[in-house]
């Protein structure tokens, strides 16, 4: 598919107007399973399914906070913001972080500061970017908080 030049792509091109490709559609529907009028190309379902585990909501939850609460506390540990309620602060209003949580860190302190980095630690087995930064872990194994009260 090459695209006005030849007439389809995307879309198909009559003179100037520009409509849907079909071609395109019943191709999707053959790649993800939906025979039905499809006749697009007969891919093996090894070659194109997502060979990554299903995750549950829950891990997936986990996966996207925990990520978000190691960077809030990167930036602690490496004095990009002066305290972590700046940190908190900054997220709430800089990434629409939940406010009732308190920010990342103060969920992170009510969640189990043990749990976040032993949960951080699993999911760096299979990807780096989930290691936990040193203040996390430090935190964790003295048993102290980024808020003391």
């Amino acid at each position: 598919m090459l695209g006005r030049k030849t007439g389809a792509g995307f879309y198909r091109y009559e003179g100037k107007a520009q409509m849907p490709n079909e071609s395109l559609a019943q191709w999707r529907r053959a790649l993800h399973g939906e025979p039905e009028g499809a006749e697009g190309p007969n891919i093996p379902a090894d070659r194109h399914r997502d060979p990554r585990p299903r995750l549950s909501e829950e891990d997936l939850r986990h996966r996207l906070i925990l990520l978000i609460v190691n960077e809030a506390a990167r930036c602690v540990e490496e004095k990009v913001v002066d305290s972590p309620e700046d940190a908190d602060y900054g997220m709430i209003l800089g990434t629409g972080f939940a406010p009732f949580r308190g920010g990342p860190l103060r969920f992170a302190e009510h969640f189990g500061l043990n749990k976040v980095v032993d949960a951080l630690e699993r999911m760096a087995q299979s990807e780096e970017k989930f290691s936990p930064c040193e203040i996390l872990k430090k935190h964790a194994r003295d048993g102290t908080k980024f808020y003391e009260s």
